[in-house]
C-alpha cells in the first residue's frame, strides 16, 4: 500500500517537472487581436461624442430613412437595409471593413439600447420633470428627479450631465419603435379594457384636432381675407394626405401656419419631400 501511494506521488512530481519544462521552452506570449477585435476598436467607445464611423452609420440611415427604400411598418426598416448601409459605408468610407454583420448589426442595437433609454425619459409616458436641451444635445432634470429615477433605471445613469448628440437623428430612425415597445405592456390589459382606452384616446385625438381647425378657421376668418381662407384650407388638406406624418405634428404645423401666412405660401412652392421633411423638422423643435 505504501509503495503504490509512493508511486504516485513519484509520478505526480515527474509529470510536474515535465510540464515547467515544456513552459520553459515555449515562446513569449504576443497577443493576436482578430479583424473583428481591430474594426470594433474603430468605433468610437464614448457614445456621448461621434466619431467619423459614427457620422458615416448615421449619415447613411438618414439617407435609407428619406428615401423610404427600407421603410417598414411602425418605422421599422426592411430585411436587407443591413446590406444597403453597408454599401453606403463602402462609398463614403472605402477600405473601412465595416460589415453588415456583424459590425454594423450589433452597433445599430447599441444605439437603439441607448435611445430607449433617453426617449423613455424624455418622452415616455410614466415619466416626468425630465426635458430634453436641443442645444447641449442631454437630458434636463432636477438632482432630485435623477436621483428618484436612477434608483430604479441603472442604465439611465450614464446620461446624467451628459450629451447624447445622436438622439435627434435616432429619433427620426427608431421614434416610432417605442409605440411598439409600448404596446408589448399593454399586453397585460385585459382585450376589452385595450379596447376602451384606443377608443376614448382617439376620440380625445380627433376632438382636439378639431378644435385645432376651428380655431385656425375663425383667426383667420376675422380678417375677413378670403384668400387666406382658401390657402389655408388647402394646406389643411394637403397635411392631411402625407404619409408618415403624426397627429401632433399635423397640430403644430397648423397651428404655426394659422399665424402666419408667409410659411403658407413657403410651404406650397416646396415639392412633396420637401413638405414632408419641413413638418418632421417643425414637430421635433428644429423650426419654431
Amino acid at each position: 500500500m505504501i509503495d503504490k501511494r509512493e508511486e504516485k506521488i513519484e509520478r505526480r512530481d515527474r509529470e510536474s517537472k515535465e510540464k515547467k519544462a515544456e513552459k520553459s521552452n515555449c515562446p513569449p506570449f504576443e497577443p493576436h487581436y482578430p479583424q473583428s477585435i481591430k474594426i470594433f476598436q474603430n468605433w468610437l467607445p464614448d457614445f456621448h461624442a461621434i466619431g467619423p464611423q459614427d457620422a458615416k452609420l448615421i449619415e447613411a440611415l438618414m439617407e435609407l430613412h428619406v428615401s423610404r427604400k427600407y421603410g417598414g411598418a411602425d418605422n421599422e426598416f426592411k430585411p436587407g437595409y443591413l446590406k444597403a448601409v453597408q454599401q453606403l459605408i463602402d462609398v463614403s468610407l472605402p477600405n473601412s471593413g465595416l460589415k453588415a454583420e456583424p459590425y454594423i448589426k450589433s452597433r445599430m442595437k447599441t444605439w437603439k439600447n441607448h435611445f430607449n433609454i433617453v426617449h423613455d425619459m424624455v418622452y415616455g409616458t410614466n415619466t416626468s420633470g425630465f426635458g430634453w436641451d436641443t442645444d447641449k444635445c442631454c437630458v434636463t432634470a432636477d438632482a432630485e428627479v435623477w436621483d428618484e429615477y436612477i434608483k430604479s433605471h441603472k442604465g439611465a445613469a450614464c446620461f446624467r450631465d451628459k450629451p447624447f448628440p445622436q438622439f435627434d437623428n435616432l429619433c427620426k430612425i427608431f421614434g416610432k419603435d417605442r409605440a411598439t415597445v409600448n404596446a408589448k405592456g399593454l399586453q397585460r390589459m385585459t382585450r376589452k379594457a385595450l379596447i376602451r382606452k384606443q377608443r376614448k384616446k382617439m376620440k380625445e385625438t380627433f376632438k382636439e384636432v378639431g378644435e385645432k381647425l376651428n380655431e385656425t378657421i375663425y383667426n383667420i376668418g376675422r380678417k375677413e381675407n378670403k384668400e387666406a381662407c382658401d390657402m389655408i384650407d388647402k394646406v389643411i388638406e394637403d397635411i392631411q394626405r402625407m404619409p408618415n406624418i403624426n397627429v401632433k405634428q399635423r397640430i403644430k404645423t397648423i397651428d404655426m401656419f394659422s399665424k402666419d401666412q408667409f410659411r403658407v405660401r413657403a410651404f406650397f412652392k416646396m415639392t412633396e419631400e420637401e413638405k414632408i421633411c419641413y413638418m418632421e423638422m417643425i414637430g421635433d423643435g428644429s423650426i419654431s
